[in-house]
């Protein structure tokens, strides 16, 4: 991951903190943030920091260190929400200026940043001010645009990458491409209308598609897409779509685009405009699925407009934007204009609640004013970016309503935008990434790309599943990032498996554990297996990268619990001995380790454990409460060894969460305590409204909040939420999943076990059945009695494992590190060669 990112021995830590569980495909962004200000540093007058994270998730990082050219920045990009380190670190140099700038890829969740600043000898500062410091200042105003860096025809450049543009379309785990013979490929999750057979087909390589020839362009968003062939014929299909659908009100078209909904349009050769509508208004969401056709698409022209030399669909979080360029240089813009005419709220306090601007929606096309001659259209973060004959990019640019954008120059040199990336590529044949929300272009190229020709992302709502291409300037056919449905093309089996998997390597497992990396299972051998992201050896010693199958780490026959945290492992025994591997220094151990140690924190037997994230609660045989570790998002004093004594006795159970640790005592009540604001013993407060509590299972995150289930001593269910502090009986809320009847389970059941990550749950009856909330799992429990004679569960983020019947079960939509234990990974950080049997560009 590296070589991705700009490469500093000041350790600075961008902490990011969940603000949305849902995934955005790239360009589709979270506009309650569009505006938020990026949060500059001051560190001892002479270093100055300046973080922003957009809302494409883009985290950008640059300072200045006065006399420091020589030093280093490390970075570390850890999500405090699960607790995993997305990057482990990055390296930048300082300039002859001491200033250093980091862009990252986009990152695959939501989040907002944080940073903390450790100095050499491991101080840490972060004193926020306002607006970015007058160092940092004084080095921008000395950079200068210089046009002697062009070192390309500029209007060669264009031609080509409009070419490639035309060639390469991703979608909803698919990639379409077009070689040099017009001849289309395709792999990943393909269609039903391109497969052979009756059902939709998966390749994990590029794939001959045989419906049509001398294809001119590919366009696709999501499940839909249309090609244009050099005949001017336009061919449309989509998921619920059997066979491609010949559109010949399109005949003769010179240009095509898919929106985000399925509808799209089509420029013809006399320079008119004209729309297909599909039969339905769900906004991006692939649920209609009956059966498309011809006769309910419906097109029409579009009034108003000739003249036109160029089309375009943009996306939004708003809607579909349609951008038409004329002959004139003007713009013109329909359907979703939320943007282009925000300033009609000028004045107006309109409540827009989490979007930025009220939104706007017209079939008449508005032709966009305050612009020069436009020669080229682009979209980014719901609003245009216009090219101008002089190579000037416009676009519309924050005012301080924050409901309105204003027409204004964005950068010179620009010479090409591509659609759902934020990037631009300039005079000099280097891309430079967008800052400040998508309102300004950055001064320093992003280098990995160095190399590249054009790049391209996919747009998807499945989690984990975005996927980006690019081609070099070689030709090669590169792809990263999500790869699920095969849709990166580098020949692996699909990396996500949306069934039940089996386990079959570890044999008589009887206990379970998962956290946001990896996942451990102890046997009844006292064999302890793992797999996952190891990059603190928490699964492996002999290397750091993620164990994509169970790895048998030890035996210990004695062992009775183990506990999957953070980037660490541990193993409890029946005498009361507590084993430890990996990143043990988060919990006050004196070293890292990548075997199996024992730990001797606490000087006494232990008797429970209970680990999330970066904590784990120690309840000892003599009945005292210790907490370990690093707190989630709260604000606590950090212990010079992280290890607390809890104030509390006479405790039956424990737990722990994000930000809390809980504990039950033997009077039915249940009690919690938070990070402390001060050195020595954490003083614990009783949660009221429980009563009769035997056993507390815990989990959560920082935007959803701390949750915790107890079961009392009538084998019922209990819940507790932080974020709305009301204690229910959730005896019923389960869900049951059997061939005829998936819901709520009707009658009084009792419960034994629980695993909960707050949002998603399982549990286990007297009667060893296997319950669950969240994530459906409709029929998949039925099937094969994999919901009875359930002895172990854990459940982590969007997974879930069980023990049926003596096999290891496992099923989610997360495995970027192989947490599933399939063989295989769901994300690739480094971009991997397509695998293509002859040369597609």
């Amino acid at each position: 991951m590296k070589k991705w990112f700009s490469s500093l021995s000041l350790s600075l830590f961008v902490i990011c903190f969940i603000c949305s569980n849902t995934i955005f495909a790239q360009g589709l962004e979270d506009h309650s943030r569009l505006n938020a200000t990026p949060i500059p540093f001051s560190l001892e007058g002479s270093y100055e920091y300046y973080v922003n994270f957009d809302s494409n998730r883009v985290v950008t990082v640059e300072g200045i260190i006065i006399n420091s050219a020589n030093l280093t920045v490390d970075l570390e990009f850890i999500d405090p929400s699960s607790g995993y380190t997305l990057i482990k670190t990055l390296q930048a140099p300082l300039n002859a200026k001491g200033y250093f700038k980091v862009v990252t890829e986009p990152l695959d969740i939501s989040v907002r940043p944080i940073v903390e600043i450790q100095s050499p000898t491991g101080a840490r500062y972060g004193t926020v001010d306002t607006e970015p410091g007058t160092l940092l200042k004084k080095y921008k105003n000395s950079l200068e645009y210089d046009q002697t860096k062009s070192s390309i025809d500029s209007t060669k450049t264009r031609a080509e990458i409009q070419d490639l543009k035309n060639r390469l379309a991703l979608g909803d785990r698919v990639t379409y491409s077009v070689d040099s013979s017009g001849q289309l490929w395709a792999w990943g999750s393909i269609p039903q209308a391109l497969c052979d057979s009756s059902k939709a087909c998966k390749s994990t390589v590029p794939k001959k598609i045989t419906k049509f020839k001398n294809v001119k362009q590919i366009a696709a968003n999501y499940s839909t897409a249309a090609v244009l062939t050099t005949k001017g014929e336009v061919y449309l299909w989509r998921h619920n779509i059997s066979s491609p659908i010949l559109m010949k009100e399109l005949q003769g078209a010179v240009q095509v685009q898919v929106g985000g909904q399925g509808h799209g349009m089509a420029l013809k050769k006399d320079g008119t405009v004209i729309e297909w509508i599909l039969p339905f208004n769900e906004p991006y969401h692939d649920v209609y699925e009956t059966e498309i056709t011809k006769a309910q698409i419906k097109t029409n022209q579009v009034k108003g407009l000739k003249n036109v030399t160029k089309i375009l669909i943009g996306l939004s979080f708003y809607g579909d934007s349609y951008l038409a360029l004329k002959n004139d240089g003007s713009v013109w813009a329909w359907k979703d204009v939320s943007v282009a005419l925000s300033y009609k709220q000028k004045g107006k306090s309109t409540d827009t609640g989490f979007l930025q601007h009220v939104l706007a929606n017209t079939d008449t096309p508005q032709e966009l004013k305050g612009f020069p001659k436009v020669m080229d259209i682009g979209s980014q973060d719901a609003g245009p970016l216009l090219l101008t004959e002089t190579y000037d990019l416009w676009g519309y640019t924050d005012t301080k309503d924050k409901k309105v954008n204003l027409p204004e120059k964005v950068a010179s040199g620009v010479i090409s935008t591509f659609q759902n990336m934020r990037y631009v590529m300039k005079e000099d044949g280097r891309y430079y990434p967008f800052e400040a929300a998508g309102k300004q272009i950055s001064n320093e190229p992003f280098t990995p790309f160095n190399d590249y020709k054009i790049i391209a992302s996919g747009t998807t709502w499945i989690n984990n599943s975005l996927h980006y291409a690019g081609v070099k300037i070689d030709g090669t056919l590169m792809s990263w990032g999500g790869n699920n449905g095969g849709q990166l093309g580098i020949g692996k089996t699909a990396a996500l498996s949306f069934a039940v998997n089996h386990i079959k390597s570890i044999k008589d497992p009887i206990a379970l554990s998962a956290n946001s990396g990896h996942a451990l299972a102890l046997n009844k051998q006292g064999e302890i297996y793992g797999w996952g992201s190891n990059k603190e050896h928490e699964v492996k010693s002999s290397s750091t990268e993620d164990v994509l199958a169970p790895y048998k780490i030890t035996t210990i026959k004695s062992t009775i619990q183990v506990a999957a945290g953070n980037e660490f492992s541990l193993a409890l025994t029946k005498e009361g001995k507590l084993y430890g591997w990996g990143k043990l220094t988060r919990l006050g151990a004196a070293a890292d380790s990548d075997k199996p140690l024992p730990l001797d924190l606490i000087q006494e037997p232990i008797k429970e454990i209970a680990a999330y994230n970066k904590s784990v609660v120690i309840w000892t045989s003599s009945g005292k409460v210790y907490h370990l570790g690093e707190w989630g998002s709260s604000n606590v004093t950090k212990n010079k060894k992280p290890v607390w004594q809890v104030n509390i006795s006479d405790v039956i159970s424990v737990g722990v969460s994000n930000d809390r640790g809980f504990a039950a005592k033997k009077d039915g009540s249940v009690w919690y305590w938070s990070g402390p604001k001060k050195e020595g013993p954490i003083t614990a407060s009783k949660i009221s409204g429980f009563s009769g509590i035997t056993k507390v299972f815990a989990g959560g995150d920082s935007f959803n909040g701390d949750t915790l289930i107890g079961i009392d001593k009538n084998k019922g269910l209990w819940r507790w939420n932080s974020s709305q502090s009301l204690v229910s009986n959730i005896r019923q809320k389960p869900y049951r999943a059997t061939k005829i009847y998936v819901g709520p389970v009707k009658e009084k059941l009792d419960y034994s076990t629980v695993s909960t990550t707050g949002q998603l749950s399982l549990y286990i009856t007297t009667q060893k059945e296997l319950l669950y909330e969240g994530k459906a799992m409709g029929g998949l429990l039925d099937q094969d009695g994999r919901n009875k004679n359930v002895t172990a569960i854990a459940a982590y983020g969007e997974n879930y494992y069980w023990v049926s019947k003596g096999r290891l079960l496992t099923y989610g939509s997360s495995n970027n590190a192989g947490e599933l234990g399939i063989g295989t990974k769901g994300w690739y950080e480094e971009p991997q060669k397509v695998v293509a049997a002859t040369k597609l560009f």
